[in-house]
């Protein structure tokens, strides 16, 4: 080995400390070594005891004979502390005695030097004892690495054992064909209780997500993943479902499938829910009954009919009805910005104040004997309503009309709100009552004016807030305004009732939305202006036509009975007991077979004597029925709704299933007269 092969750059950093009394041989031998490693230099041995404790040198070169503490006792010394012990020593001495050399070695001494000193000798031995030393404190440091390192895998281990054993939760590892090649405690007793069925691989456990769909071996995650899952239909519990893949000391992979039942979790979040849907329920009637009560009664050639729709249960829309006689209402509607019970209660301070402001004015004497102007009430209700309002950083957009039947005349005041529609008879043109003010509660100044304009019969008013026109489907197309005018003139065209306009229109709407996309708060109310009394179908005729509007209740039929009797009142009672049984029936057909979403809306009941007999037509939100053959009874109790059938075409003359606008069904019942000629009903 040749010197510059010994002279590694890698023990540059080395430092060793030079302890001899002799200045000259400090220097000798420094100049030896500096080129290697770092020296350090003391002249006897309190000073080499300090050096070594400060700087921790990697090897001593330590002289024996020195005045005072001789290297000897220096070592011995040395050796006694814990910090210095384990720094290298090689002895420099000019003493060739055995004795010398076994009490050096007896001290730890790793070699001697004999003076005098050669000096490639002397660097030879230095970087070998620094490589040895070198290597010694690596594999201390290894060995102090491997020894923390299995002192964390052995806690890491005892912690997932633990973990594994977690009563809480069952823990299954699957190989990479999805076979269970270890189950704990917990595993073991739910894989039992999954009956005679034979559990090796993943397929066998049947997982299924909460709405029932299977999970295939296909479909589970290979990475991590959270879901929620059932084991088939023997265990029906609800599970939170865990996959962490790992790997093996070997290399293998596998993956560790954890359940943990979270059924009484799952029955506290529908518990809550629930109670939620209660208390938005009880609110939504208390606002129903407070904000959208019923349409007056006993208006002279004036049909109503309205419908309220929260987003949330709760509406921030509203409408309020005011009579004044049997021939003049108000009609107050609109949407406060925002939506649920903050909305909602806006909205019952609006009405409110409509209710105030008409009391104020009509206290007045300016307007004694005729209502306040609409103009002025809602002025009143702007000066009322607005520090309010600004307050709370909302505004309120409505529209109040005022509809005369004496005159013919509709009033109405627009305060930023979406276009009341009115419809004309006949043609089928279709209007839009604007306004240029601004909503309630935006400025202060606003002045709101009031419009004009003639009606007629047949001619309808539509009045909407705009979660109606802006419901959108799940492509995010809008409904829009051109599909409300659409329907508006197919009801026109058709004389539809006004609860008839008001169920098609919800019922295409829901059908553009799907029941699935969240919309605004809607409103609807339709007006129409029908004949005082009941009306000829045809001029000349002595066709009438009457019709009343039925919840979908079945202790609420008894209005319909006294209709069917006043059309009767001159026929047989068994005619008038066979036609009310017809239409009874179909009634209950109906009304049973209402789904939930629909519940709350009316059948539009339309009665009509002819010369020829007399007509009952149910129309309601839905698709048209028609029978598969001929109706025959039933009576082993086994099928529901055949002896139903075989009840109303047996008890009336025709039965005609029909779609009388979008979104609409009916069944009409037609019963001749008894010695009627065949002339089919008009």
């Amino acid at each position: 080995m040749t010197l510059a092969a010994i002279d590694r750059p890698a023990l540059d950093p080395m430092t060793v400390l030079v302890v001899d009394d002799t200045p000259t041989n400090r220097i000798i031998t420094a100049s030896v070594l500096k080129k290697s490693v770092k020296v350090l230099e003391a002249g006897n041995g309190p000073d080499a005891i300090a050096l070594t404790r400060l700087h921790r040198p990697e090897l001593i070169l330590l002289d024996v004979m020195m005045p005072g503490m001789d290297g000897f006792e220096v070592a011995r010394r040395l050796r006694e502390d814990p910090e210095t012990r384990d720094v290298p020593i090689i002895f420099v001495t000019a003493m060739t005695d055995h004795e010398s050399h076994i009490r050096g070695l007896a001290l730890g001494a790793l070699d001697f030097l004999h003076k005098p000193i050669n000096t490639d000798v002397l660097r030879v031995r230095v970087l070998n004892a620094l490589e040895r030393e070198q290597l010694r404190r690596e594999s201390e440091l290894y060995q102090r690495q491997l020894r923390d390192s299995l002192e964390r895998l052995a806690r890491h281990s005892s912690m997932l054992e633990a973990i594994f054993d977690h009563p809480g939760e069952a823990h299954l590892v699957l190989d990479e064909q999805l076979a269970i090649v270890k189950v704990n405690q917990l595993g073991q007793d739910w894989l039992q209780a999954l009956g005679s069925r034979s559990v090796r691989k993943l397929d066998d456990l049947q997982l299924t997500t909460l709405e029932g769909q299977p999970i295939s071996a296909q479909d589970f995650p290979r990475g991590p993943a959270t879901f929620e899952c059932r084991l088939g239909d023997d265990m029906p519990m609800a599970l939170a479902a865990a996959v962490r893949p790992f790997t093996d000391q070997e290399g293998r992979s596998f993956r560790m499938l954890s359940l943990r039942d979270i059924s009484d979790r799952m029955l506290a979040q529908q518990q809550l829910i629930e109670a939620q849907r209660a208390k938005l329920q009880i609110a939504a009637d208390i606002q129903s009954q407070l904000l959208f009560g019923l349409p007056p009664q006993n208006l002279r050639g004036i049909s109503l009919a309205c419908h309220s729709e929260g987003s949330e249960g709760i509406a921030g829309d509203f409408y309020h009805f005011q009579r004044f006689n049997d021939h003049t209402v108000d009609l107050l509607t609109g949407d406060v910005m925002g939506k649920g019970i903050a909305a909602a209660l806006i909205a019952a301070g609006v009405k409110s104040a409509y209710e105030q402001s008409l009391i104020k004015l009509i206290s007045d004497q300016q307007f004694s004997g005729a209502p306040p102007s609409v103009q002025a009430i809602v002025n009143t209700m702007h000066a009322d309503l607005m520090p309010e309002l600004q307050r709370l950083g909302r505004f309120v957009t409505l529209t109040l009309l005022r509809v005369n039947r004496k005159t013919h005349c509709v009033t109405w005041v627009n305060a930023g709100h979406t276009p009341t529609l009115l419809g004309r008879a006949g043609s089928g043109q279709v209007l839009e009552l604007l306004g240029d003010n601004l909503p309630l509660g935006v400025l202060p100044s606003e002045r709101y004016v009031e419009h004009q304009t003639p009606m007629r019969d047949g001619d309808a008013l539509l009045l909407f807030s705009d979660g109606l026109s802006e419901s959108v489907n799940r492509q995010g197309e809008q409904f829009g305004m051109e599909r409300i005018k659409a329907l508006l003139k197919t009801g026109l065209l058709r004389a539809a009732y006004p609860t008839m306009l008001l169920n098609s229109l919800r019922s295409v709407v829901h059908d553009h939305t799907d029941f699935s996309v969240t919309r605004d708060d809607s409103t609807v109310v339709v007006l129409k202006f029908t004949p005082d009394d009941e009306r000829c179908i045809n001029p000349g005729s002595d066709c009438v036509e009457r019709h009343l509007d039925l919840p979908r209740e079945l202790g609420e039929l008894t209005p319909l009975r006294r209709a069917i009797e006043a059309s009767c009142d001159d026929m047989p009672e068994d005619y008038t007991q066979m036609l009310t049984l017809a239409v009874f029936e179909a009634a209950t057909n109906i009304i049973r077979h209402t789904p939930e979403k629909l519940k709350r809306t009316h059948v539009t009941t339309v009665i009509r004597r002819c010369a020829q007999g007399v007509t009952v037509e149910l129309i309601h939100e839905g698709q048209a029925f028609v029978p598969s053959g001929p109706a025959s009874p039933d009576f082993s109790g086994n099928s529901f709704g055949g002896f139903g059938l075989y009840i109303i075409e047996n008890a009336v003359d025709s039965v005609e299933y029909k779609a009388p606008m979008p979104g609409l069904a009916s069944i009409s019942l037609f019963k001749r007269f008894p010695g009627a000629g065949d002339a089919s009903a008009a």
